[in-house]
């Protein structure tokens, strides 16, 4: 049993290291902000390495692992050409920072009911974090409407896409906890609640993502497991409570004043908890009642058969009730809803509604990618790009869709190497599944993410895409101690994480530190930014900050000319140093630079007023 603690508590510690991220800081994408949760992951899977007996990973597990730190180099080499180094040199991290909570998994969990145990603590976790805000959003009782954005729950994950996936990626996970015959009553009881508090968190969050998540999700574990019939019955109680639910839980989008929001919230998230509950009662139900039922396998088997049809059956005639009437009208029109943004929600509900601005925003990123095929604009050049040729109103940093990014940012050779990482890390979860319930939460955790991550920009999320890697490199895992215990790569392993973490997360980390020290201090000491810009020669911060602590109009100006030699192509470098011009009675310099930032970004209101200002005298 010790052992086992010993093999389950690094998935564990990684996973709460998340969860603080999600609820301390908001889920925050700023590298300052989660780089110190990379580096514990590090020292925990160095750690691991020397205090676990660690099994030798199969060849498609370690062909995965290998394949997540080539793409990390590919973005590290692209801070060369990418428009944002610093940002290029940030996506590199976030990608080893994937490939440690992978590694992590893969190395250390290594039975089954290792599996079970640490893909549980991933459903208990996400629930955990479901029901607390909840609970918050009840103990905030002046204004819970403020936790919304445009009626949607982006609390405590500051991005509401990626708040419904920090809670669906413990989906499959409760699922299967609540679908395993062995386990307690209480836990398939508990399991069967936080399935459904996670469906009806992610309705409260309204993220038709999430519901293109679960849609893919759903046919891989049921199309690949054995035990379908088992998940389904658990997977079909939550998802008809959260369906019972549905009116309330999506009451905050169609209020029009604060108090209806407050009180539509408040609604919301009691109907959540009473639902949860219901949930842990029928899952007490079903779980005495399957203990006392005992049916011959072929009789389960042929129930499983049955059940994967009538699922496949359902699908083809909801396609077909959808395209009898005028198939080609049908399409067309969703495809004239899809690449308009709403003036305003005509439905019901969010989920209902397909128009956004993510066709022009993939528009653009195809554009980039047939200009730059081979490696692409380099690592986050995408947000820069968009502003220079956008058509919508929009400011996104990323294309809203996973491969659309690889495309445009490291082309050819990073989208095959990244679809190698996933599909070999699916391959392993689905092998797994048929022949495990952890298996199948694993492919169906998995499953969801790369879908979901296809229309929705949840990757740069550190507080999803690690739980995701967890769960896949649980599945990815080899059977039984292996022979690797007895060799010396473990501790060389080990040597080689500890230096890699603390030379690639520890810097830039510190360097936002001091970046923001010297931003509360003033100017009084400019020491902070001299040691900031040492620890990290490619962030611009230390320059702006620099500029906006200069005493003089004059001495504001140097450093953000040197923020703009590093990043040419940021147009709100050129349009500080404008403004700086401006104050110092530059008026030449002025217009120049700020022509430059309005061809970076045409629709940018504040730079072309200025420019208007500075034309006018």
């Amino acid at each position: 049993m010790a052992g086992q603690l010993l093999r389950v508590l690094p998935v564990a510690i990684v996973a709460a290291d998340v969860w603080l991220l999600a609820w301390r800081d908001y889920g925050s994408i700023d590298a300052g902000d989660w780089l110190p949760y990379a580096l514990l992951a590090s020292l925990v899977l160095a750690s691991s390495l020397v205090a676990v007996s660690i099994g030798r990973p199969s060849r498609l597990a370690a062909a995965a692992l290998a394949a997540l730190v080539a793409l990390a180099a590919l973005d590290a080499l692209s801070i060369a050409w990418s428009p944002v180094p610093s940002l290029a040199r940030d996506e590199a991290l976030l990608v080893l920072f994937y490939a440690a909570a992978f590694a992590i998994a893969g190395l250390t969990v290594k039975t089954a009911a290792d599996r079970a145990y640490a893909l549980s603590a991933l459903a208990a976790g996400a629930g955990g974090l479901t029901i607390a805000t909840a609970i918050k959003l009840l103990a905030d009782a002046h204004h819970p409407g403020e936790l919304f954005y445009t009626g949607r729950l982006d609390f405590p994950v500051s991005y509401v896409n990626a708040q419904a996936a920090a809670m669906l990626v413990g989906f499959w996970p409760a699922v299967a906890a609540a679908a395993r015959r062995s386990s307690a009553v209480w836990v398939r009881a508990l399991a069967t609640g936080v399935a459904t508090a996670l469906l009806c968190g992610w309705l409260l969050t309204q993220s038709k993502g999430g519901a293109v998540g679960l849609a893919v999700s759903s046919v891989a574990v049921l199309a690949i497991s054995p035990s379908r019939l088992r998940l389904l019955v658990p997977a079909l109680i939550a998802g008809a409570l959260a369906a019972a639910g549905s009116l309330p839980l999506t009451a905050p989008i169609r209020t029009d004043t604060t108090r209806a929001l407050d009180h539509a919230v408040a609604h919301g998230a009691t109907i959540l908890l009473v639902l949860t509950g219901v949930g842990v009662v029928l899952g007490a139900a079903y779980s005495f009642l399957d203990r006392s039922l005992d049916f011959p396998q072929r009789v389960e088997q042929a129930a499983a058969r049955a059940a994967a049809a009538a699922v496949a059956a359902g699908l083809l005639a909801l396609i077909g009730l959808l395209l009898a009437s005028h198939p080609v009208r049908f399409v067309d029109a969703r495809w004239r809803s899809f690449k308009v943004l709403p003036a305003h929600e005509t439905a019901g509900t969010h989920l209902l509604t397909l128009g956004s601005n993510r066709y022009d925003m993939w528009r653009v990123a195809l554009s980039e990618f047939s200009h730059h095929p081979l490696l692409g604009i380099g690592s986050r050049g995408f947000g820069p790009v968009y502003l220079e040729h956008r058509r919508s109103a929009e400011t996104p940093i990323r294309a809203h869709s996973l491969e659309m990014d690889t495309l445009a940012e490291t082309g050819l050779v990073g989208i095959a190497v990244l679809a190698a990482a996933l599909v070999l890390a699916l391959a392993l979860a689905a092998r797994r599944a048929r022949v495990e319930l952890a298996g199948a939460a694993a492919l169906g955790t998995g499953a969801y993410f790369v879908a979901h991550s296809a229309v929705d920009w949840i990757w740069t999320f550190p507080a999803v895409g690690v739980l995701a890697f967890l769960a896949l490199g649980t599945g990815a895992g080899s059977d039984g101690p292996g022979a690797a215990r007895r060799s010396r790569w473990p501790l060389a392993g080990a040597a080689a994480v500890l230096v890699l973490g603390l030379v690639a997360f520890l810097p830039p980390w510190l360097a936002s530190r001091y970046v923001n020290r010297a931003a509360e201090n003033g100017p009084s000491d400019m020491g902070d930014l001299r040691t900031a810009r040492r620890l990290d020669p490619l962030s611009v911060d230390p320059y702006v900050v620099q500029s906006q602590l200069a005493t003089s109009a004059a001495a504001a100006i140097p450093p953000l000319e040197k923020a703009v030699a590093k990043e040419p192509r940021a147009y709100e470098l050129h349009y500080l140093l404008g403004l700086a011009y401006i104050r110092a009675h530059r008026r030449r310099d002025a217009l120049l630079e700020l022509q430059v930032g309005l061809r970076l970004n045409p629709k940018d209101p504040y730079v072309r007023r200025a420019l208007d200002d500075v034309r006018k005298g």
